[in-house]
């Protein structure tokens, strides 16, 4: 009850919303609802902010967003069984999911418009909404901004090399070496 939003223009709501076929879950908090909304997006793919610290932090933003954390499919809340074989994740979806939340948003705690924050890989989806749909957004912040994905990716597979033959770990070193063919893809 310390963080319960007492205020009666003020909203705190956890809740599933059908987005891309699927429950996924939304964490709605701020002390007036008239404010504007900041959706987190988060990293990852995989890295859930509701309930596991996210939440925390940000309740000072409270006071000036109404503040919306939102579990990305097959992450935390959102977590459900799938089948990689007939259904496999892709960054598609993930783009699709993101408009289909920030409508919902839009809709629902009726903006026209919202902020858009990106933690790492939600930089990639902030990004893409920035670009498909300017006209949704206040303003989009990128945390760790993704820039250079397939370059990041090369240069811990080459540290890992070093790592590997430094220490004289042939196993290791066989075992990233196999990687090599899906940088080159």
């Amino acid at each position: 009850t310390t963080y319960a939003v007492t205020d009666p223009k003020g909203i705190e709501e956890l809740k599933p919303v059908k987005i891309g076929g699927v429950d996924q879950w939304l964490h709605i908090r701020g002390r007036n609802r008239n404010n504007p909304v900041l959706l987190w997006l988060h990293g990852g793919p995989g890295g859930s902010v509701i309930g596991c610290g996210g939440d925390a932090v940000l309740r000072p933003w409270e006071d000036y967003f109404t503040v919306v954390l939102w579990d990305q499919r097959q992450t935390g809340k959102s977590y459900y069984p799938a089948n990689d074989e007939t259904n496999p994740l892709t960054v598609q979806q993930f783009i699709e999911d993101t408009e289909e939340v920030i409508q919902y948003l839009r809709h629902y705690l009726e903006k026209d418009k919202l902020f858009v924050l990106g933690a790492s890989w939600g930089t990639v989806l902030g990004m893409h909404m920035v670009k498909r749909h300017p006209d949704w957004l206040y303003a989009y912040i990128g945390v760790g901004q993704v820039v250079e994905p397939l370059m990041a990716t090369r240069v811990i597979y080459e540290r890992l090399i070093s790592y590997a033959r430094e220490r004289s770990e042939p196993e290791l070193l066989l075992e990233v070496e196999a990687l090599m063919p899906l940088l080159e893809a």
